[in-house]
Parts: C-alpha cells; structure tokens; sequence
C-alpha cells in the first residue's frame, strides 16, 4: 500500500494522537464545558419562569386596575347621582322659598296698597266732604238752600 502512498504506521500514529487528543478533551474540557451549558440552561430556565411568572403577575395586576377603574367609574356616578339630588333639593327649597317670599312681597304690596287706597279714598271722602258742607254752608248762607239740620 505504500505504492499507493499510504503509511499504515502513520495512520495508527495519527490514530493514536487523535484518539489521544479526543479523550483527553472529553474528560477535562467536556464536563466543565457542559457543566457550564447545564448551568446556563438552568439560567435560562429560571428567566423564562421568572418571565412567565412576571407576566403571570401583570395579568392580575391589569386585572386588579381595571376593577379599580370600575369600582372607581361606580363611585363616580353614584357620587354625581348623589350630588344631583342634593342640587334638585336645593334647588327645589330655593324656588319654593322664592315664591314664598315672592307670595309675601306680593301681598304685603297688596296690603300696603290697599291701605293707600283706604288713606287716599279717605282723604278724598274728606275733602269732598269739606268742599259739599263749604257750597252747602254758601248756600245756605245765600238763602238758597234751607238746611234742616245743624252745620258745623
């Protein structure tokens, strides 16, 4: 086979080098270098559960949020329906004092009205009266007239 250029020592030497070399690799360098994968491995393993459980915790975070936004959205509105209510009450007592007052105003004008009247209507009665007892005293003093009764 040496004709055909090929050296069966040189290819058990290399053999043996290469056999040599692959176990030495396999026992020193292969175990820390897969010691280092396991480890890296678990690494992993432990951000993608620690991931999971962080996506896991934002779910019921979110969750969470949004039922506080509807408890919160609730209050809201019951707070705008209560406030309503106190605002139509408030306003209903100020109509209704206004038209009290209003009531009030309106007669105590009418009685102060009234009275204005009486006071002018008496006023007038007494002057009318001052001014027929006048003629009829100037018309009695004329002869004109005979009053049967006793003039002031």
């Amino acid at each position: 086979m040496e004709s055909l250029g090929i050296n069966f020592l040189n290819i058990i030497v290399y053999s043996l080098i290469f056999l040599t070399l692959y176990l030495v690799l396999k026992i020193k360098f292969v175990p820390s270098i897969e010691k280092a994968l396991s480890e890296r491995q678990k690494i992993i393993e432990k951000g993608l559960s620690f991931a999971q459980e962080l996506n896991q915790r934002k779910e019921l975070i979110e969750t969470e949020r949004k039922n506080i936004l509807a408890e919160a959205q609730k209050q809201k509105e019951e707070h705008l329906a209560i406030a309503r209510k106190q605002i139509d009450e408030e306003h209903y007592q100020i109509v209704t004092s206004a038209k009290e007052k209003a009531t009030q105003i309106i007669d105590e004008a009418r009685n102060i009205v009234s009275l204005e009247n009486k006071t002018t209507a008496d006023r007038i009665n007494k002057v009318v009266d001052e001014k027929t007892m006048a003629k009829i005293k100037l018309l009695a003093s004329q002869g004109k007239l005979q009053v049967n009764f006793l003039l002031n």
